[in-house]
């Protein structure tokens, strides 16, 4: 070969290496301080690009930051500076771009590929300075390299071009080869046009025209060598030439191959059609990137596994906000995997993932529209198993999903960050670990992701950016409505309501019974609590229960012949708002910024629309109103009234935006679910219009509350039992057995069960078969919510509370229509949790026990308040109005203090009032003129009551 072009070659390739190095350095290194490394990385630019893709190399190992720095030091690349300042100067600078861009080079994605490459070339160089067993024991000493992979790495060379092998189709050492070759190419025997086109459109060959020239030539020489076998009519001596030169080509090629790098060696040899089409669906996919996951502290590191450390917030977000057990995407090269432990043997399982050498292994499967990857954990020590699967699904009928997967199957790793839930629902930090799937299954979901995306788009690779970032925005409102629906149904999804299909899979029954085992455990537990007994064994128990709980939910939900897997959120909003004029809306959170999306139903089919995020933040609005919530109500005009016309202020504008859509669709009734802080304010009476004069239950003919769509469907359309009794009222304590019998004397035939009579075994045996239910006590929240409930007649504090976990047990109130709570705070908690759990108050319980709607309050009321309340509620109820319309009459009379009135007031108004007049009688003969001392000192009084459920 001419020297000349070899020195072109040469030069050629040098050019590359140069460019490279720079530009790896540029980007790498543009906020980083040179200082903070040693003064031989510094003046090297091939080292420092090694150093800094050794910092990035770490990352993808889930390195912490402060490992990678004492890394770096230990092999003398660090400068004599603090770890701090290297961790703050130089490593974390680099993986900010690195989560941000990927790798400054063609394969972004591929920050290992880059590291080796830079390698190869370092050593290519390094060898030229000192023996090769040196450079072997710098591999293994600096660069951390093992003995193994040494040896495919050392024989790399600075110059590989002086192997060059000759053109065989312009040259020939043993004459004839040459001549053969264009022979056959001009027969068209041989066509080198499609291997020339390929050459011409492969982006990384492009720009190597050196490469370009050693992969003309391997495929002149291929072609030749597969044609040779099959010529006819060729002297012996002229094959025996040809033979000849093919043999020396090969050997030279070898020699050349030893001395490039894998990657360059790799893209000479060529690449199939559907490799090429990955390549290009990868690299026009990048720069799509969310803002909140590239947060220093946004991705934990592999660190020892811990024992409950606070999570980030987008962690936070997507178990609790957005319902997510499990989720997948990708931050830079970086593909993530998120994996949530709900009970302590799930938690075990994942646990032993950081212990060397414990199985676990990923499955998949492969279905129309979709792949689900599962991940299956080791078993602990004890646990009989099965094994527990933690399924990851890509969507192959969305870009996203699709491009996802394709990365995955790329970069053949992922960063798995597992959390456990806290019996408040807050999700705790159990660590982090990077695992790597097998090369065979990375094929195959190759292959898949590929014919996906040719479906999907195919030779427009420049929409996939497009496509990533915005795709699905049509679907973000419906699956923000079905994130809320799984956070907030956890603990009542398929658990207490009865069955929706009466032919429910007798698996789903031992998962119910399951649950009321636990239920029942938990109900033991809540009353030592409150005695102040020893409760270990009683924690043991329900901690079992929990167990046999989700194993039985598991075994369900893995039953062939159960279909819960498919989602059946917009059939439950479809079959619970019967009419075009009904809404569903879930409240909730994302990034510390509250949001809404609304469901509707129209000609049958639903729709969700999801409102703009406020500009709230949510974490200093909950500091408020757990401030709020702790001060006495008594100083109602002081700072009670004052922090609550704060908070109310403070998310008005998501409400006035909210009911603006409402009006906008002809909504006129609308089921709200409200998420923390939200949970403990009246959203009902939020202000629409600057002076307080307009509410949202203004603009509604109904605003009630309740946490999920898949729950008011329940409630609504489960089998009713006949009532047997139209209502059973209790009263415990003074004041409320005075309210028990106005309210048992409306209702003909009603059931009076007042003081000692009152225990929460004769009132759970009472309330079965009653069509309304009223409670009138003293109720109050715990810490252990489990324990929250109402006071009743006991001779312990345990034995007399009818707490939420035994009406859970034990209650059943199928045919209740109406269960009113007029007590204090049952409508509230004290947990503080971030999450809306559906069962943190004691309204919840009854509805989960098949109550069509409760009435509660959420602060405390005056006795004339409840009595006042309940008389107009239930005089409404017994004239045959609706549970919605009673209610609403009650608060309207409330709130426009139509005791005042002068005017001749509606009939059943009139009635309920001679019933107040004539109980108060010699007691509180001015009624009235209390009723309004306490509206004027608290506007919002009525506000404290509010209806869950169906109306």
């Amino acid at each position: 070969m001419k020297v000349d072009m070899i020195e072109d070659l040469q030069q050629a390739r040098d050019a590359w290496i140069h460019r490279l190095v720079t530009y790896v350095c540029e980007r790498w290194g543009h906020e980083v301080e040179p200082e903070l490394l040693a003064p031989h990385v510094q003046t090297d630019p091939l080292v420092r690009a090694l150093a800094l893709s050794k910092i990035a190399e770490g990352d993808t190992r889930a390195w912490p930051p402060t490992v990678i720095a004492e890394d770096l030091r230990t092999v003398g690349l660090l400068a004599d500076v603090p770890i701090e300042r290297a961790v703050s100067g130089l490593v974390l600078p680099v993986v900010r771009i690195l989560r941000r861009e990927g790798a400054p080079w063609a394969r972004w994605w591929d920050v290992a590929g880059l590291f080796t490459v830079l390698l190869e070339l370092w050593i290519g160089g390094r060898k030229q300075e000192i023996s090769k067993d040196d450079v072997a024991a710098e591999l293994i000493e600096v660069w951390g390299i093992s003995e193994d992979f040494i040896k495919s790495l050392i024989r790399n060379s600075s110059n590989p071009f002086m192997y060059m092998p000759p053109d065989l189709l312009r040259d020939s050492p043993c004459g004839p080869t040459a001549q053969v070759l264009r022979e056959l190419v001009e027969t068209y025997y041989i066509n080198l046009d499609r291997h020339e086109k390929a050459l011409e459109t492969h982006p990384e060959l492009v720009k190597r025209p050196d490469l370009a020239e050693v992969a003309r030539r391997f495929r002149h020489w291929r072609v030749l060598q597969q044609a040779l076998p099959l010529l006819r009519g060729i002297p012996q001596s002229k094959r025996q030439a040809i033979t000849q030169d093919l043999e020396c080509f090969d050997r030279q090629m070898s020699s050349l191959v030893h001395s490039l790098t894998g990657y360059e060696v790799r893209l000479i040899r060529g690449v199939e059609p559907d490799e090429l089409y990955r390549y290009r669906c990868l690299v026009a996919a990048q720069g799509i990137y969310e803002q909140w996951l590239l947060n220093d502290d946004s991705l934990p590191p592999a660190i020892e596994f811990c024992s409950g450390g606070d999570v980030p917030q987008w962690i936070h977000d997507e178990v609790v906000a957005g319902g997510g057990r499990t989720s997948r995407t990708n931050v830079g090269p970086h593909p993530l995997w998120l994996a949530t432990a709900e009970t302590p043997a799930h938690e075990a399982s994942i646990r032993m993932l950081s212990i060397e050498g414990a199985a676990c292994k990923v499955g998949h499967e492969i279905k129309d529209d979709e792949v689900v990857l599962w991940l299956i954990l080791p078993l602990a020590p004890g646990d009989p198993g099965p094994a527990a699967r933690v399924p990851f699904i890509y969507s192959l009928d969305i870009v996203n999903g699709a491009w996802q997967l394709l990365h995955l199957s790329a970069v053949g790793r992922v960063r798995l960050t597992a959390v456990r839930l806290t019996d408040e629902g807050e999700p705790r930090l159990i660590g982090a670990k990077v695992l790597t799937l097998p090369p065979d299954a990375c094929a195959e979901l190759g292959g898949v992701a590929t014919t996906a995306l040719r479906t999907l788009v195919g030779d427009n690779l420049q929409s996939i950016l497009w496509r990533r970032g915005t795709e699905g925005l049509d679907q973000q409102a419906k699956s923000a409505f079905r994130g809320n629906e799984t956070a907030k149904g956890e603990d009542l999804r398929d658990e207490f309501i009865l069955p929706l299909e009466h032919n429910a899979h007798p698996v789903w029954d031992e998962f119910r019974e399951a649950a009321r085992e636990l239920a029942r455990a938990r109900s033991q537990l809540a009353t030592a609590v409150l005695d102040g007994l020893p409760d270990s064994s009683l924690r043991e128990g329900v901690a079992a229960a929990v167990e046999s709980r989700q194993r039985a939910l598991e075994v369900a939900r893995a039953d062939p012949r159960s279909d819960v897997r498919t989602s059946r959120h917009a059939e439950d909003l479809a079959r619970s708002l019967p009419s075009d004029h009904d809404a569903f809306v879930h409240l909730f959170v994302l990034n510390d910024r509250l949001s809404a999306v609304i469901g509707r139903v129209v000609g049958g089919q639903p729709h969700f629309e999801l409102l703009p995020y406020s500009d709230v933040s949510v974490e200093r609005l909950t500091r408020a109103v757990d401030a709020w919530s702790r001060l006495p109500h008594a100083r109602v005009g002081q700072e009670w009234y004052r922090y609550f016309g704060m908070l109310i202020t403070a998310f008005e504008g998501l409400i006035r935006l909210l009911a603006e859509a409402l009006e906008r669709h002809g909504i006129t009734k609308v089921f709200l679910s409200p998420t923390t802080p939200l949970d403990l304010l009246p959203l009902h009476a939020v202000p629409l219009e600057d002076d307080r004069a307009v509410f949202l239950g203004d603009v509604l003919t109904d605003v009630a509350y309740i946490p999920t769509a898949h729950m008011l469907r329940a409630v609504t359309q489960t089998v009713r039992r006949p009532a047997t009794c139209p209502a059973v009222v209790i009263g415990h304590g003074r004041s409320a057995v005075f309210e028990a019998e106005m309210v048992a004397g409306i209702h003909e035939g009603a059931t009076l069960l007042t003081e000692e009579a009152a225990t929460p075994g004769s009132v759970l045996c009472a309330i079965t078969g009653a069509r309304i239910v009223h409670i009138t006590s003293h109720g109050f929240t715990h810490s252990n919510r489990w324990a929250s409930g109402v006071e009743l007649s006991g001779n312990t504090r345990g034995a007399s509370t009818l707490t939420t976990s035994r009406i859970l047990a034990e209650a059943d109130l199928s045919s209740a229509d109406l269960v009113v709570l007029n007590a204090c705070r049952t409508g509230t908690h004290v947990s503080t949790a971030r999450i809306v759990q559906t069962l943190r108050g004691v309204e919840s319980a009854f509805l989960a026990r098949g109550a069509k709607a409760v009435i509660s309050t959420l602060w405390e009321i005056t006795n004339l308040h409840a009595a006042v309340f309940s008389v107009l509620l239930h005089a409404n109820l017994a004239e045959g109005a609706s549970v919605g319309d009673s209610y609403r009459a009650a608060i309207s009379y409330l709130r426009h203090g139509q005791w005042q009135s002068t005017t001749r007031q509606e009939w059943r108004t009139q009635s309920a009032e001679m019933l107040l007049d004539e109980t108060f009688d010699g007691v509180l003969d001015d009624w009235r003129e209390h009723l309004t001392r306490q509206a004027k000192g608290d506007p919002f009084f009525w506000a404290a009551f509010k209806i869950t459920g169906s109306i």
